[in-house]
This record gives structure tokens, sequence and C-alpha cells, in this order.
């Protein structure tokens, strides 16, 4: 099972069992805080942290008050145009030409003593048909309002996480690395093949690596899913649609973190391979690497 790919695993600490990556949809419920949704909404699914499609806050700084407000969906459609993509705002989403369908939301907001916003969003993606209901993901962003802060997530999420679901609805992808497909030693007696697309990476470092020419580069786009692919084995032998956030870490003082996610669930196995991978890095300093990928069956199997 793409063993042709795999590297060397790395060492890593024990980790806890994954979580379930099944979430059923959300009921009706009430917002609280400073969200504000005058509608119930029913179309995110439960684990989904984001609660309202727009919010409504009240500042005060140096002895002044006023109030700001955000439509999520009207942020999400300008961050959408901003990087060439056309859609059409409904109630609660936004909807592209080819029928991907997105759900913005406010999961968390703080106003900054030197004025200014700290937002968290979510998205939560799906194609009827293609891509199933309940992916979603973070987006983490500040602005000097509130609108600027939540745009500018959202332009991130499109510029980084939206490439791989579009590339992943295309028979032969050409705007992003694809793996496969292969065949995969099933869960089931049935022949699966697997397609992983590799969406493009964010990299902050504050002391770059340099290599000979000619050289495997330190950091490729392959680099963050190929030392970790021993945490997505379960994964890989699924038939199932999966959207992973990577993201590993090194801090001013050397210490190490990751964050990795299934379809916005937490994902361990994930979290301490990027984490064990990132103690791998060359140079020093501050330094960061974040991609998303889609794991998928491809509707039709290889010739």
């Amino acid at each position: 099972m793409f063993s042709w790919f795999r590297k060397k695993p790395t060492q890593s600490k024990e980790s806890m069992p994954p979580q379930p990556l099944k979430a059923s949809p959300r009921s009706n419920h009430s917002e609280d805080g400073a969200l504000a949704d005058p509608a119930k909404d029913m179309e995110t699914c439960e684990a989904n942290a984001g609660r309202g499609v727009s919010m409504h806050a009240t500042f005060t700084h140096e002895g002044r008050t006023w109030k700001e407000s955000a439509n999520l969906v009207e942020c999400l459609d300008h961050a959408l145009k901003e990087c060439g993509h056309t859609g059409a705002i409904h109630k609660g989403h936004v909807r592209l030409e080819n029928g991907l369908i997105m759900h913005p939301r406010v999961a968390h907001f703080a106003a900054l003593d030197e004025g200014g916003a700290r937002t968290v969003t979510t998205v939560e993606t799906s194609l009827p048909g293609r891509i199933p209901p309940a992916i979603f993901e973070y987006q983490h962003s500040s602005g000097k309002t509130v609108v600027e802060s939540i745009t500018s997530g959202l332009k991130n999420w499109a510029q980084l996480d939206l490439p791989a679901f579009l590339e992943s609805l295309e028979e032969s992808p050409k705007n992003c690395i694809t793996i496969g497909p292969g065949k995969v030693e099933s869960e089931t007696p049935a022949e699966i093949y697997r397609r992983i697309i590799l969406g493009p990476v964010a990299r902050f470092a504050q002391d770059p690596d340099k290599h000979e020419e000619g050289e495997h580069p330190p950091f490729c786009l392959c680099c963050l899913f190929s030392h970790s692919i021993q945490a997505f084995d379960s994964l890989l032998k699924k038939s199932e649609y999966f959207g992973v956030r990577l993201y590993a870490m090194r801090d001013q003082n050397g210490e190490f973190g990751a964050d990795c996610r299934v379809n916005g669930l937490d994902w361990p196995e994930g979290m301490e391979a990027l984490k064990a991978y990132a103690a791998t890095w060359p140079g020093q300093g501050v330094e960061f690497r974040k991609q998303y990928i889609v794991i998928q069956t491809p509707e039709r199997k290889p010739a």
C-alpha cells in the first residue's frame, strides 16, 4: 500500500486511540456571547464548534466605545473573489459554480488589548455525491477590525485548503501534487484504489535551510505527509473521503509541537508523528509548516 512512497517510521510517543470520524448533523441551537445568528442553523455537524454566520461585538479602547458586526457568508464570498473564485451567496453558505458548498461559522472571538480582534472561524465543506458532509476545519486570524480578521482567516483557507477540495473533484488534478491512485489492502474483499491530493504548503522559517543544487531539499510539498504516513494507515485502508490538516512547528525555545485533524476532529496519531518529524528539522529558530490534504477513492479505477 503506497510502499514505494513510504519513509522509515519515526519514533513517537504512544498516542491515544483516534477519535471516531462520524459526526451527526447538528440540531437547533441557541447563540450565546458575541455570536448572533437569527436563523436556526441545521446545516453544520454537531462536532463543528462554529455556531453562527454573523456576530456583533462592542469594543472599548482608550476611552472610546464602538460596535462592530460581521456576516461570515459575505466575508467568505469576498475572500473567495480575492482568490479568483466565483460563487453565489445563499442563506448560511456560499456555493461555487461547480456546486461545492461552504458553510462559514464563528467559533471564538477576543478583543486585543492594543485594539483589533482575534477570531476563530470554521468552514464546513461538502458536495452532494462527491464530498460528504461533516468535513470542517478551523481558521485562526487577527486584524484591526472583526471583518478584517475573519476575512483574513477565510482567505487563508481559500488559498491553502480549498485547492485540495477542488482538485479532488478532477479526474486528473493539475494544480496539486497527487499520490496514486494506488491499490490498497482494504478492510473489505472489494478492490479499493486510494489517491492523496497534497494542497499548497504554508511555511515560515526564521533560519531557512540550504541544500546543494541537485539534492532533494530538506523540505518539499510531500514531506509533511511522507514523514507521517504511518499515522494514516487506517484511513488509507478505508474507502471514505477524508480531509486532513497537517501542522508542525518549532518555537523560539526549541520546543516542538504539532496539530493534526481528520475531517475537523483531532487525530492524535498524526499529531505525534508530525511532532517527531519536526524534531528532525535542520537549523534553529522559529519555524512552522502547514498543509491540507485529501485522501479519497477516485471515481474511476486506473486502467
